[in-house]
């Protein structure tokens, strides 16, 4: 899956990128922290963390090798980290899609409403 973005955007090195240019992460899901409270309850803090990779549109990521645009953007980092609530990560096991919910409203809370669609590039 991937994000393609109706704005345009600009690399960290100056180059455009055109209108439906697309964003592919890579999705981490590291090894939770551990936390006590003072009465001894435990706190599991998970998280879910993604590599943001560019690409200047569909043809690009299709093609093999690493084509992606080099030293991200300025609009946004090139990783992003969410803290799941106990509620989200039982969601995420039975809906591994909603990875790509979450990217996408964090990209739409920078870039504006709808500035993204989830995408299937490969086909």
């Amino acid at each position: 899956m991937g994000l393609q973005i109706n704005k345009e955007l600009t690399t960290n090195g100056g180059l455009k990128l055109p209108v439906n240019n697309v964003v592919i992460s890579s999705i981490h899901f590291p090894k939770p922290t551990v936390s006590e409270e003072e009465n001894g309850d435990k706190i599991y803090t998970r998280r879910i963390t993604y590599d943001l990779d560019n690409y200047i549109n569909v043809a690009e990521v299709q093609k093999d090798g690493d084509n992606y645009v080099s030293g991200g953007v300025i609009e946004f980092e090139g990783g992003y980290e969410k803290i799941m609530t106990d509620a989200e990560y039982a969601a995420i096991l039975a809906d591994g899609s909603l990875a790509e919910v979450w990217l996408k409203e964090y990209l739409d809370g920078i870039l504006g409403a709808d500035s993204c669609t989830i995408i299937n590039p490969y086909v």
